[in-house]
């Protein structure tokens, strides 16, 4: 009889899942934004996604944590 997943390890893996959505989902976004108006910026990235600054800046943060952009304080996202 197979054993089921126990329910901490599921709910972990449905966290790790959707962040690697949410990454996907910045990273594509950063880029479609740049090809449009040549710079990313945090706001745009709040327009685009309808979501507050704040919660685009810890994304980001995380997303330059895990190498997928470079960022510096008051700069564009690249």
């Amino acid at each position: 009889m197979a054993k089921k997943q126990q329910p901490k390890n599921q709910h972990e893996r449905t966290r790790v899942d959707h962040a690697t959505e949410i990454a996907e989902d910045y990273v594509e976004a950063i880029a479609e934004v740049i090809e449009e108006q040549g710079v990313c910026r945090v706001k745009d990235l709040a327009e685009h996604f309808a979501v507050s600054h704040v919660t685009v800046n810890r994304t980001v943060a995380r997303l330059q944590r895990d190498g997928y952009v470079t960022t510096e304080p008051y700069s564009p996202v690249e």
